[in-house]
Formats: structure tokens, C-alpha cells, sequence
């Protein structure tokens, strides 16, 4: 009897966590293509929504999920709809002006259907929103699926024995799953966050240039420049996704880290070395100039230091950069200290600072990020196997 009620209690355990995860895999998929979709899709000054950007990202319309964006009003404006759908229009409308109105997120189920609605907002420092982006998908499948069928078959033939392989079978194959998911989520709100902003400067520029609002060679310059900084962040964010993946590659050799630092700063950059004579550390001089130069290059940017406010420290295998600015705001802090896997661009850090904080991780070293005494920011990069600086 014991051995039953143990079997069953298991049973009942998987099932529950199943049913769970699927639940929270569809939510997680309603959300990540809501999420692409705000970034993707903005609204110029005459109120159109501007959908280009759709079109290029088919797996945007594989029809596994509904996509909607409606405007309220007399009657609807659709921007995106699909073909045909699962759901009530009119219901979908109503929710819409919901959305728009107490300009929040909505979630629930129509039609027996999950579906997300979030406000999206007009260019500009608007504060109301617009309209909705609505986002409708499959029926959640209920029952046991092949894994709790084949654990529950394990635990009846090996006893206990076969209830702690199930569970651990549980654990281990649903665990690259949640990982994924989680990966493809961060993955496509970094880089939202990070690339709408120029993707709609450079929009603008372009529309600029064929009004003849300003002459096509200068519209073509700003164009040409806002293209160069879009395509460093697209490198920087692949470089992100490959380190959160664990697929980066870590070559390395003996480098003099005094040096290398030296060629990434300005001349009029000063770099201080510690007492001890230089010597090389073994690291991946590909991946520590992309980290210092994270960290020179947030400093510029967040700290708005000049090149004479910026103060360079190596010593060993450590690298600290100093700026003069305001310091780091208590929010980013926070972030930092809960180890967040990226930082939105809307308190000012952007994926830059996790890309340093992996490969500092990926040396067996690690990060620390706090206010200097006197003011300014200050951020360490410990390469050394044992590096003592941490998020903090």
C-alpha cells in the first residue's frame, strides 16, 4: 500500500508538472512573440503603423499563434491580422480598447484560447498608448504526454528504484527545454530593447532624405553611420546570445594585459599599471577587448565622461574603469547584484555589461560594478582563475 500511494503521489506530481510546464511554455511563447512584434512594429507621427520589419521574420507567421494589432476606435483600425482565426474579432477589439484604456497588460483565455495583450505606444514621449498588440495561441494540450507515460511505466516495473530514475529523467529532460525557452525570451527582448531605437533613427533619416528635407549626400551620411553603430550592436548581441548558449570558444594565451588595454584607449586615455612588473595573463584577447571595451564604452555613454574624466587601472590580471559621471543609478544596481541576465536600455545599460560579466565567468574570474568614493562609477573585470570581484 505504501509502495502505491508512493507511485501514485508521483504520478499525480508529474502530471501536475507537466500540465505546468506546457502552461508556462505556451505563456512564454505568447509573450516572446508579443515582445518581438513591440519592437518590431512602430507608429509614425501621422498615427501609421509601420509593419515592414514583419515581413522579413517568417517565423512570425508560422501559424502556431495568432498575431493582432488594433487601434479602438469607430470602427477598429487593424494594422496586422491574420488571414483567418481561431477567435472572436469582436471579442478581440474589446480587449484591445481594455488595453488601450487602463493601459496595461492583459492576459486570459478566449474561446478556450491563451491570449496576451499588450499596449504599444506611438514614437515620441507618449505616455497613452496607441493600440494593442494582441497575441492568441493553440489550446494548451491536457493528459499525459510520451514523458509521463514512459516515467510512469519506469516507476511501476523498478519499484522505488524506477520512481528516482523517473524523476531524475524528469528533471534532466525538461531542463534543456526551460533553458531554451528562457535563452530565446532574453534573447528576443535585448534585442527589442536594443535595436528599435536606431532602426527608427535610421527610418527617419531615410524618410527625411526622400523628402527632400535635407540633402540627400548629408541624409545619406547619417544613414550610412547609424547603419555601422545598428550593425555593431547586432554583433555585440549575437556575441550575447552565443555566451548565454555556452557555444562561445575560449582561446587562451599569454597576453600582456597592460598592453592590450593600452590599444583600446584614446591617447589621451591614461592607463595606470599597478606596482609589480607587468607580466602576461593567460586569457582570449578576442573576447577581453570586447569586454573592455564594453567597459570603456558604457562609461563614455552612461557616465558622459570625456576622454580625460576616464581613469584605466590594470594590475595582475584585473582592469578597473573609473568615470567622473553620477555613478550607477540604484535600479542598475540592483540588477547587477541579482546577477539579471541583461540590462534594458531603459535604465540606461543594455547587454553590454552582461557580455562582460561572461566573459569575466568564462575566464573563471568575475566582475564587480559599484560607486567610486568622491563619485563616478567604477567597474572591475578580475580575469585571474580565482578572480575575487563579483556583482555587486
Amino acid at each position: 500500500m505504501a509502495w502505491l500511494g508512493g507511485l501514485a503521489l508521483f504520478t499525480t506530481v508529474l502530471l501536475t508538472q507537466e500540465g505546468q510546464l506546457r502552461q508556462q511554455a505556451s505563456e512564454s511563447d505568447l509573450a516572446i512573440r508579443a515582445s518581438a512584434v513591440y519592437g518590431l512594429v512602430w507608429f509614425d507621427a501621422d498615427g501609421r503603423a509601420r509593419t515592414e520589419a514583419l515581413d522579413v521574420e517568417p517565423w512570425l507567421h508560422d501559424g502556431t499563434i495568432e498575431i493582432w494589432i488594433i487601434e479602438p476606435g469607430s470602427p477598429p483600425v487593424r494594422h496586422v491580422a491574420p488571414q483567418s482565426s481561431r477567435v472572436d474579432v469582436t471579442s478581440l477589439e474589446r480587449i484591445a480598447e481594455e488595453v488601450v484604456a487602463r493601459n496595461e497588460e492583459v492576459a486570459g483565455q478566449l474561446d478556450d484560447l491563451p491570449y496576451l495583450a499588450l499596449p504599444t505606444y506611438p514614437e515620441g514621449p507618449a505616455t497613452q498608448p496607441h493600440a494593442a498588440i494582441l497575441t492568441v495561441g493553440a489550446p494548451v494540450p491536457v493528459g499525459a504526454g510520451p514523458l509521463a507515460r514512459s516515467a510512469i511505466v519506469l516507476a511501476a516495473v523498478l519499484g522505488v528504484a524506477g520512481i528516482a530514475v523517473g524523476v531524475l529523467l524528469a528533471r534532466w529532460s525538461v531542463r534543456p527545454l526551460v533553458r531554451t525557452l528562457r535563452q530565446r525570451e532574453r534573447f528576443l527582448i535585448a534585442s527589442a530593447h536594443e535595436l528599435r531605437s536606431p532602426i527608427a533613427s535610421l527610418r527617419a533619416v531615410c524618410e527625411s532624405g526622400v523628402a527632400g528635407d535635407e540633402p540627400a549626400e548629408v541624409a545619406l551620411q547619417r544613414a550610412d553611420r547609424l547603419s555601422r553603430e545598428t550593425a555593431e550592436r547586432v554583433d555585440e548581441l549575437l556575441l550575447y546570445a552565443r555566451l548565454d548558449a555556452g557555444q562561445a570558444q575560449i582561446h587562451k594565451e599569454l597576453v600582456r594585459l597592460d598592453l592590450l588595454v593600452e590599444s583600446l584607449c584614446d591617447t589621451h586615455v591614461a592607463v595606470e599599471v599597478g606596482e609589480e612588473a607587468p607580466s602576461p595573463v593567460e586569457l582570449d584577447p578576442k573576447l577581453v577587448r570586447v569586454a573592455v571595451r564594453n567597459l570603456i564604452e558604457n562609461a563614455r555613454l552612461h557616465g558622459n565622461a570625456q576622454e580625460e574624466d576616464l581613469h584605466v587601472t590594470v594590475r595582475g590580471a584585473r582592469v578597473t574603469v573609473r568615470d567622473a559621471g553620477p555613478g550607477y543609478p540604484p535600479d542598475v544596481l540592483d540588477l547587477l547584484a541579482s546577477a539579471a541576465p541583461f540590462l534594458p536600455s531603459t535604465v540606461g545599460a543594455g547587454v553590454g555589461l552582461a557580455t562582460v560579466c561572461m566573459i569575466a565567468e568564462l575566464h573563471g574570474g568575475g566582475t564587480a560594478f559599484e560607486n567610486a568614493p568622491g563619485g563616478g562609477a567604477m567597474a572591475t573585470i578580475d580575469l585571474s582563475p580565482d578572480g575575487s570581484p563579483r556583482r555587486t
